[in-house]
């Protein structure tokens, strides 16, 4: 025989009970099913900086140098600060407080970990954990220099000059900016002999430094030679080495560096007694034919090799 069950006491056999058990496996298995489910796959995919970072550095192909520095900047400079910062929630704001926060009298390290961050956040926007990249402080990631360089003195180019190996020498004096060599040719060029120099087109003479220099009455003795505009002054001097070339080097037999200079300082010293300058015969007509046969010669190529 079946007995009638009311309508409230059917209600309360299907319902859970108002206050749950104190066993810590149901609580936990209720969260997950309940609201815990969204914030869990909330936390993954908006992970947070200290794990986004370790995803970064584990997927990069780096020289064992540069993973041991970004190890070192991340660990000293960034997770201490940022690392538990989920990155939806990491704001411009907080860049710059941190960035703001490192140490002011080591600007390149500031400027390697800003980069660094920088690298990692774009990663994580490539993946869509977040729409945008939160660190947008202007040149924060190029080190300033505190103190400007010192020009070497003509005493401490000497001393640098005489350091190098011979077949660099030159190449120093060259490196120097262009009144530091103007002042080592006056210094060794004999007061008696006249200095002239020829120059290109460009403005590295016109530097109010070296216009100052070279008006000086000391300095009447210089006498600067120009190049014509559009030509290139190491045509004249790739000129010269095809002589020297042609004349002295081709037939040569040379079984030693130093026989080498040698020869080519005494042709040099031989030329010098009778210099021949390079004049440019070539007129204005004759070059503009050329010109219109190599156009010519390039058309028909060009239209030979698209006809079919």
């Amino acid at each position: 025989m079946r007995r009638a069950v009311s309508s409230s006491a059917a209600a309360s056999l299907c319902s859970f009970p108002r206050r749950p058990p104190s066993t810590p496996a149901w609580i936990a298995v209720a969260w997950l099913e309940g609201d815990g489910a969204e914030e869990v796959q909330e936390r993954r995919a908006d992970p947070t900086l200290r794990k986004c970072a370790a995803t970064w550095l584990a997927a990069r192909d780096l020289k064992p140098r540069t993973r041991s520095e970004c190890r070192t900047l991340l660990d000293s400079h960034i997770l201490p600060t940022l690392g538990d910062v989920r990155l939806s929630r990491l704001t411009t704001a907080q860049v710059r407080a941190w960035h703001a926060s490192l140490a002011p009298d080591k600007p390149t390290r500031r400027a390697h970990a800003y980069s660094l961050l920088k690298s990692v956040m774009g990663t994580a926007v490539e993946d869509e954990h977040v729409a945008s990249n939160p660190c947008w402080i202007g040149k924060a990631g190029t080190a300033r220099t505190r103190h400007q360089p010192r020009p070497a003195t003509l005493p401490e180019l000497q001393v640098i000059v005489e350091a190098m190996p011979p077949r660099y020498r030159a190449m120093v004096l060259l490196a120097a900016c262009v009144l530091r060599f103007f002042k080592q040719i006056d210094a060794t060029v004999p007061r008696s002999l006249a200095v002239h120099v020829v120059l290109d087109n460009l403005s590295a003479h016109k530097a109010p430094e070296i216009t100052k220099w070279l008006a000086h009455k000391d300095r009447r003795r210089w006498h600067l030679h120009f190049t014509p505009t559009s030509s290139s002054w190491t045509n004249l001097i790739e000129r010269w080495f095809k002589e020297l070339t042609d004349r002295r080097l081709r037939r040569g037999v040379f079984t030693s560096v130093r026989d080498l200079q040698d020869a080519i300082k005494l042709w040099a010293a031989h030329w010098n007694d009778d210099p021949k300058p390079f004049i440019w015969k070539a007129t204005a007509d004759d070059i503009i034919e050329k010109v219109r046969r190599g156009r010519a010669t390039l058309t028909q190529q060009t239209n030979t090799k698209t006809d079919h």
